[in-house]
């Protein structure tokens, strides 16, 4: 699972994961949550919107491929650099915490990539103008 959390501002940040499996693009994010009993076996809990939030993403099975999170900064209210929201991800029994940057300017945190087939974890942390 990976959980997203922050404080009070920005009051709207969206938790997205992107999966590339065989040639098919799946999201779950707010405006589309997933699933966990069929394609893409992972689901967006709720899509909170006034600060003090928690947001998971739930993975019920993997996909061969290559997941990607990250977190928009909808509400654009303040800096998401240095807003000390931070993402909770558990893989294999490990828990893994990363804390949003402290500098950068855009409303995107690309945070990382998965894939499950190889178990290569690579941590991007930085913020940007978009997610691709």
């Amino acid at each position: 699972q990976i959980v997203l959390s922050w404080e009070s501002l920005p009051k709207d940040l969206d938790l997205y994961l992107k999966i590339d499996h065989a040639g098919q693009g799946f999201e779950v994010s707010f405006s589309s949550m997933g699933g966990i009993s069929a394609n893409p076996w992972a689901q967006l809990d709720q899509d909170l919107r006034d600060g003090c939030g928690q947001e998971t993403i739930q993975i019920a099975q993997w996909l061969d491929g290559t997941y990607r999170c990250a977190v928009h900064n909808y509400s654009n209210d303040s800096q998401l650099a240095g807003c000390r929201a931070k993402l909770t991800i558990m893989l294999e029994k490990q828990e893994l915490v990363i804390e949003c940057p402290t500098c950068g300017a855009g409303v995107w945190w690309d945070a990382f990539a998965y894939s499950p087939t190889t178990g290569k974890l690579e941590i991007f942390n930085r913020i940007t103008t978009s997610f691709a």
